[in-house]
């Protein structure tokens, strides 16, 4: 299971920096674009198209998030089962986000036939809008990877088997006791 969780981490840390240099991108294109408008009075052609075609990135780095604990776990409740409850309950939870997340990931895709058969451009710039939701499909589908991962990792202390996720960080890692 381990060769697993190293191939599931390669694939979403993978989207992770891609979706980080689609990011910085953005950020630099909005910073030139207000220095431009600030110091010469003139504004490059189609910003606000490219960094909404950009901003769809940051779903690339779901995957990855979904690694630790304190991201998707409500601890109130929780907290106060037994330690086999805990692992069931996370069970629950992390197959019940694999479906949205296939189901987001393959209604995406579907969009993106549907915008590619129509040839639905952005406006200004005339680029396809597909391969934009392609990107946010594959944002789902990595999401789905890392929960695939993280379910496996509690299966398996459901049942008493070392199996740590690659990068796994347990709530409470690191302290001193």
């Amino acid at each position: 299971m381990n060769r697993f969780g190293k191939i599931c981490d390669k694939i979403t840390n993978t989207l992770f920096i891609i979706g980080i240099a689609a990011i910085s991108l953005m950020v630099l294109l909005v910073f030139l674009d207000v220095i431009l408008r600030k110091i010469f009075s003139i504004s490059i052609i189609g910003v606000t198209e490219m960094t909404q075609m950009l901003w769809i990135c940051m779903i690339l780095g779901w995957g990855r998030s979904v690694k630790g604990r304190d991201n998707l776990f409500i601890d109130i409740i929780v907290d106060r089962l037994p330690p086999k409850r805990k692992e069931l309950v996370e069970i629950i939870v992390t197959v019940f986000m694999i479906l949205v997340s296939a189901l987001l990931a393959w209604r995406c895709f579907q969009n993106a036939l549907y915008n590619k058969s129509k040839g639905t451009i952005f406006s200004l710039l005339g680029i396809q809008t597909y391969p934009f939701i392609i990107i946010l499909s594959l944002g789902y589908v990595g999401g789905c990877v890392g929960l695939l991962n993280k379910l496996l990792t509690h299966v398996a202390a459901l049942f008493g088997i070392s199996h740590r996720q690659p990068g796994f960080v347990e709530k409470g890692a690191g302290e001193e006791k």
